[in-house]
């Protein structure tokens, strides 16, 4: 099986993550946090270091 290149997932990553911090129903925010926590997963089983969440971390701080 190949192994899916890093920059796509990091870019579905980001993407993910953008969606996720956008969405305005829970539902909807769930379902990309959960994609997002997939591509996560998939960089660390190949050996590569995941960012962190910039994106939800700066929608939580007020």
């Amino acid at each position: 099986m190949n192994e899916p290149d890093p920059d796509y997932l990091l870019k579905r990553l980001a993407q993910a993550r953008r969606a996720a911090a956008r969405a305005t129903e829970s539902s909807a925010r769930t379902a990309h946090l959960a994609m997002a926590n997939e591509y996560a997963a998939q960089l660390r089983a190949a050996g590569h270091a995941v960012p962190a969440n910039l994106v939800m971390a700066a929608s939580t701080e007020s």
